[in-house]
């Protein structure tokens, strides 16, 4: 909840463990903002000091981030640092220094959605291209609540589900599922397998349609009762208002 609830926040892995205290791989501070980045993000600059905590300094001193970044990679093209910074207004910085910039496996990626921003680094992770843009995706989804549901239902087994002209979930007063429609009938005879209710299955309550379902189960039937949810007797699954 923290994490979520954050309006900046910075990530940093590797594949063998960072070295203790990890606080020196992703400074930061409070009122400020933090810094984070790949190879080594504390490795020394010219000034004697860490670059990532120089960049943290720099915007201290107000510098926005993406001016910070930039002034001290453009000093520091030998380092074997790539940084991403942000501050407190939102800024972001995203800068690899020259040596870093020249390696063969590095990608990156950035993405803004309204005032959601996200930017990757990666290197040594293979597919190269690909590794950045799915993380970013994944992250600036998260961020910017596009699967965020409206609502919630619950669905129990031991449900009929009918044969329909629609796709649809029948909900009484407290969101529990009292009738659903599938407009597949291969599933209703006999043992089998299958989505139900579907992606994108009407709500209904109250006679009027609410909304729609983000997320499907597979369930196990028999002659149409719903037996189990992937070896569950109770689920919750997200909806859309409409």
């Amino acid at each position: 909840t923290e994490v979520i609830e954050a309006p900046i926040a910075g990530l940093i892995s590797s594949g063998p463990d960072r070295p203790e205290p990890l606080k020196v791989h992703l400074p930061a501070k409070e009122g400020v903002g933090l810094v984070t980045g790949h190879r080594i993000p504390g490795a020394l600059g010219k000034n004697g000091l860490p670059v990532n905590i120089e960049v943290l300094e720099a915007i201290e001193n107000g510098l926005p981030a993406d001016q910070a970044v930039r002034t001290v990679m453009d000093d520091n093209p030998n380092v074997d640092a790539g940084l991403i910074a942000v501050d407190i207004n939102g800024n972001i910085g995203v800068q690899n220094s020259e040596k870093v910039g020249s390696r063969t496996d590095i990608a990156s990626a950035y993405l803004e959605n309204g005032d959601a921003k996200v930017a990757v680094f990666n290197n040594e992770i293979h597919p190269i291209k690909i590794t950045s843009k799915l993380a970013a995706a994944i992250a600036m989804e998260i961020m910017s609540e596009e699967q965020k549901p409206d609502m919630q239902i619950t669905l129990n087994s031991g449900l009929k589900v009918e044969l329909g002209d629609e796709d649809k979930v029948v909900i009484d007063k407290n969101n529990t599922a009292i009738e659903i429609f599938t407009t597949d009938p291969t599933i209703l005879n006999g043992e089998t397998v299958g989505v139900v209710p579907y992606l994108g299955s009407s709500i209904i309550k109250d006679g009027e349609k609410i909304g729609i379902l983000m997320n499907e189960p597979l369930a196990v039937l028999n002659d149409g009762v719903i037996v189990e949810f992937a070896g569950r007797k109770t689920i919750i699954r997200d909806v859309k208002k409409v």
